[in-house]
């Protein structure tokens, strides 16, 4: 399937009809017999914490399109049909998937630029004045509390 400037692509099978909205602007569809494991935000693809691409505009999406590279889309698709499906393994699709990323992220990085964000530092804790206040301390005056309202919310015998 080569690559289409525009619109969506068909929809085939009994699968869910895609989102058309502002916040999903791009439409790639790759089908896989399995499920995601784990995706982690935190892990960048390019090793640098520190960088990031500044959020997606509207009013740049046909800047986007323009950015992006259609001869190495061309040459992935061409890779694509060449592909003996009987040999294939994890790494060669990963392989695909990651030649994917990197024209989008490529595109996404000279349209949208790059932003450097500032690591966010937390107080450190301190033991305060109570040396005597410690997790125990904390966990039996959060239970005390907790069976107080409990008390309060429910009525019994006793309390009246």
């Amino acid at each position: 399937m080569p690559y289409q400037s525009g619109g969506l692509p068909p929809r085939r099978g009994g699968s869910l009809p895609p989102r058309q909205d502002v916040h999903c602007p791009l439409y790639l569809r790759l089908q896989s017999n399995s499920w995601i494991i784990d995706c982690n935000e935190q892990d960048s693809p390019n090793g640098q914490s520190g960088q990031k691409i500044n959020k997606w505009d509207h009013k740049k999406a046909h800047e986007f399109r323009a950015n992006i590279k259609v001869d190495r889309f061309d040459r992935f698709f061409c890779d694509l049909k060449n592909v003996n499906f009987e040999n294939i393994d994890d790494n060669n699709v990963n392989a695909f998937v990651n030649e994917i990323g990197l024209v989008v992220l490529e595109s996404a990085k000279k349209t949208f630029r790059m932003r450097t964000e500032k690591p966010k530092r937390r107080a450190p804790k301190t033991q305060g004045d109570k040396p005597w206040f410690n997790y125990d301390c904390k966990f039996a005056r959060q239970n005390f509390r907790k069976l107080k309202r409990r008390l309060e919310s429910t009525p019994s015998f006793c309390h009246g």
